[in-house]
């Protein structure tokens, strides 16, 4: 089954695109005022994934007002840290087990 490639998601309620295009020299970028995230479309692999995260964590901390209290600086630290966790995560332990929760 081929998947279809993620446009939009919703954080807290509100839509924000997706779409394949940035700046060259740039892995990706978070405009909040316009709720687009953008990612570089040569991207493949962890490093796609990697930057999804990122952007995706920069638009919850945009939608839950964190943004404005942070320094430019630690809010990179978070989003990198973060996002190379969930990659992480969800590449080499979560295939491997089920989220459900199953009455015993």
């Amino acid at each position: 089954m081929k998947l279809k490639p993620l446009k939009k998601i919703n954080i807290k309620g509100t839509n924000w695109r997706i779409i394949r295009e940035v700046e060259e020299g740039i892995l990706g970028e978070t405009v909040g005022e316009d709720k687009l995230i953008k990612i570089h479309h040569d991207l493949k692999g962890d490093r796609l994934q990697i930057t999804f995260w990122h952007e995706f964590i920069h638009a919850v901390f945009s939608e839950l007002y964190i943004t404005a209290k942070l320094s430019d600086d630690l809010e990179e630290i978070i989003a990198d840290n973060l996002a190379t966790a969930i990659t992480k995560v969800m590449k080499n332990e979560l295939r491997k087990f089920t989220l459900e929760v199953k009455d015993e």
